[in-house]
């Protein structure tokens, strides 16, 4: 460090301090690398899905009108059945390269 923190709390504190800190960082970099790691293990549909499911549940969040809900709910149905076929496509591939 260059500033005169140091001088202020003196080198034990600052060892200390930054003891706790790359802890704390340590932990957030784990939790960041497990979450990178689980999304890239997602599946390219699931990379097409997801992103269309979160930009509906936002204007999901934003709509007030009863009718637009009805809207909203029944675009849930395509999701259900892509999921539904892909999942289908997912088990018989797994079965044949056995």
């Amino acid at each position: 460090m260059t500033t005169a923190l140091p001088l202020l709390v003196g080198k034990p504190l600052m060892h200390k301090l930054d003891t706790f800190l790359s802890r704390y960082r340590d932990a957030i970099f784990r939790q960041y690398d497990g979450s990178i790691s689980w999304h890239n293990a997602l599946g390219w549909h699931v990379e097409i899905v997801a992103p269309l499911i979160v930009v509906f549940a936002a204007l999901g969040l934003s709509v007030s009108s009863v009718r637009l809900w009805v809207i909203l709910v029944s675009v849930k149905l395509p999701f259900w059945l892509v999921a539904a076929f892909s999942s289908g496509v997912r088990m018989t591939w797994a079965t044949i390269e056995k």
